[in-house]
């Protein structure tokens, strides 16, 4: 008699996912355990603290409070900050920044994202990298944000992971855009 799982929630999916992706970011990039790494966006922590249990001194800010709160309930010893990026953070300290969900960065604040962007690379540690995670048409939605900041040859790593019609659903990008400083 054979006995059926549980079906997985999705966000349980989701998660694995985007712990898979994360490990390929990592590898690609050749990130090595103990780096500094920046978590835009964090939300309540979940990439924060799967990045510290791969041996990462990993830091989360976003701009919710509530979903910090919720974060530091949740995961106990995480470095989780309240912080909105039109102010510098720490200058010249992270060997990598992610922004994941990029959209909800540069769509929520259009006005104010030259502003985030300089304050990121300011972050940067020299030779540092920082990773956009885009759900949209890839460069061609964000290309003169960056033109306007970092100049029209600054060179942009551009990889493309699946096509938005698989990715309804998720929240996971469509695309990377990968800095290097």
């Amino acid at each position: 008699m054979s006995t059926s799982l549980p079906h997985t929630p999705v966000s349980w999916e989701i998660k694995f996912k985007e712990e898979i992706l994360l490990d390929h970011i990592l590898a690609h990039l050749h990130i090595p355990s103990g780096s500094k790494i920046l978590d835009l966006t964090c939300g309540s922590g979940e990439t924060t603290e799967y990045l510290s249990i791969k041996g990462y001194e990993a830091i989360g800010i976003d701009v919710d409070m509530e979903k910090i709160r919720h974060g530091l309930l949740m995961y106990k010893n995480l470095s989780l900050y309240q912080h909105d990026m039109q102010d510098i953070f720490y200058v010249h300290f992270f060997h990598l920044a992610l922004v994941l969900y990029t959209d909800e960065v540069f769509i929520r604040k259009p006005n104010e994202n030259g502003y985030i962007l300089k304050n990121i690379f300011t972050c940067l540690a020299p030779g540092g990298f920082l990773v956009l995670g885009l759900k949209t048409e890839g460069m061609a939605s964000i290309q003169p944000l960056i033109d306007n900041v970092l100049g029209k040859d600054y060179p942009v790593e551009q990889i493309s992971l699946i096509p938005a019609s698989e990715s309804k659903g998720t929240r996971l990008p469509n695309h990377l855009l990968i800095f290097k400083k």
